[in-house]
């Protein structure tokens, strides 16, 4: 699999399901921002370390080590950090989505579950020749096995 297609993937989403068409359009943007197509190869690379650490972050005020480009040899021409910033945001903005439908989609499928087991008997939990309890509470109960009826 290429990088290409790993390239801004959400966490916890398979880097089979994210956009593949994401990398070659950051890479068209850096080389129209006057970076040599050369040097795009490791800036994306570097783009999508930064950026999953800074999704999968503790704090998110903190710059991760991903992300600190001081052992970068030159640095990026000023065309280049509008097209970085624009991907980075379409890329939180997705894993946002991509959380919010996560979670909708637990939710769903719990109270789907739980309105199953709503509809389950009364008695389909016990096992076969154990009787279940009497109806009633403990005294009802208690009155029950000492042979009082009401």
């Amino acid at each position: 699999m290429s990088s290409d297609a790993q390239i801004l993937t959400p966490p916890g989403v398979p880097a089979e399901r994210a956009d593949p068409r994401r990398a070659p359009q950051l890479r068209t943007g850096l080389v129209a921002a006057g970076v040599p197509a050369g040097y795009t190869g490791p800036i994306v690379a570097q783009f999508r370390s930064c950026l999953h650490d800074r999704l999968v972050a503790a704090n998110p005020t903190v710059a991760p080590a991903a992300c600190r480009t001081a052992s970068l040899p030159r640095a990026l021409p000023g065309a280049a950090h509008p097209v970085l910033a624009r991907a980075g945001g379409a890329a939180v903005r997705d894993d946002f989505a991509a959380s919010v439908e996560r979670t909708l989609w637990f939710q769903v499928g719990v109270f789907g579950l739980s309105f199953l087991l709503m509809l389950l008997p009364a008695g389909a939990g016990r096992r076969p020749g154990r009787p279940g309890r009497p109806r009633g509470g403990r005294a009802a109960g208690r009155a029950a096995a000492e042979g009082v009826t009401s």
